[in-house]
């Protein structure tokens, strides 16, 4: 078997970017959900790049049946895909992802695919099957992409819940959340809030247009199906603070907001405050990182609905 130069340069990449999956993650920069899951994606690159140095170091291998091409690729990207999830989890910053394991079975798949390009029979039901797993493997970017252009459009609006993939904005570990028609305050659907008994259960909107410069009025409006006021706490800080060392609370913004039982309640906050919030310092307004919506200390579980999260310029 005789290499070839291109091979060499195959081989320096694959080991490049075996190492990159290694590193520790570190803080990024201020993104789209498409960027990190373009980069996901490289797990599909590196192991389509595996597969053309299989062929290229078992030069036999192509000509073996289909399905026994199938189950030794299937075999290897399983086994090289789960031990390097395992591994991950070893690293600080890194965790085992089951659909990272699913990109490596796409990257690697296409390749056999490639390989057997233009055969029939039965090779027609290993293009299909390879074209779900990278349909599959697609969805996570060609969802984000579709959300990102249409926040881009509702622009000053933050979310308004009307466009299905809008959930994906928000982040949360300590709360259950859903676009409903249950309740609206506009249009038809709102945020449903489901709130645990943690010491804070809420939510965070982090990805959004983040230059709110421009603009003098943060608003919502929240509903509280509650028999009771529940108090809401709202906090709101930059890029600055994310990446600071102790996050500290008098780095941010944090008001809480009485709201009234079984009825829906406006909340605006001027941006103002937002900018003069951080005692040693102001906040970069062309930079918001996150906003949270949160209740403290609950003594049980609560519902709340949110709508038209947006910002508003002083002649609105």
């Amino acid at each position: 078997m005789t290499l070839k130069k291109r091979d060499y340069l195959y081989l320096v990449i694959f080991a490049a970017g075996a190492a990159a999956m290694f590193m520790p993650s570190g803080s990024s920069p201020p993104g789209l959900r498409s960027s990190g899951q373009l980069w996901n994606l490289g797990h599909a690159g590196l192991f389509f790049l595996a597969g053309h140095l299989v062929y290229t170091f078992l030069p036999g291998l192509s000509r073996k049946p289909i399905e026994w091409q199938a189950f030794v690729f299937a075999a290897i990207a399983l086994a090289a895909g789960g031990t390097t999830e395992l591994l991950q989890t070893l690293i600080s910053g890194r965790t085992a992802s089951f659909f990272d394991m699913v990109i490596n079975l796409a990257g690697m798949g296409a390749c056999v695919s490639l390989k057997n390009l233009g055969k029939t029979g039965k090779h027609l039901m290993l293009h299909a099957a390879v074209a779900c797993l990278v349909a599959l493997a697609l969805w996570p970017l060609i969802r984000s992409l579709s959300d990102e252009v249409i926040a881009g459009r509702q622009f000053p609006v933050l979310a308004d819940f009307e466009t299905p993939f809008e959930t994906d904005r928000f982040q949360s570990d300590t709360a259950k959340y859903q676009i409903t028609a249950q309740k609206a305050f506009s249009g038809t659907k709102s945020l449903k809030l489901g709130l645990g008994t943690d010491t804070y259960s809420g939510i965070f909107l982090t990805y959004m247009p983040r230059n709110w410069k421009s603009f003098s009025w943060f608003k919502f409006h929240a509903y509280n199906p509650q028999d009771f006021p529940v108090s809401l706490t709202v906090r709101i800080h930059d890029r600055e603070h994310e990446t600071g060392a102790g996050q500290l609370y008098t780095d941010r913004f944090n008001k809480s907001f009485c709201l009234a039982p079984q009825r829906w309640s406006a909340v605006i906050i001027p941006l103002a405050d937002v900018h003069q919030a951080p005692s040693s310092r102001q906040m970069d307004m062309s930079l918001i990182q996150s906003i949270g919506f949160f209740v403290t200390r609950p003594t049980q579980p609560l519902t709340l609905f949110i709508d038209n999260i947006m910002l508003m310029a002083p002649n609105t």
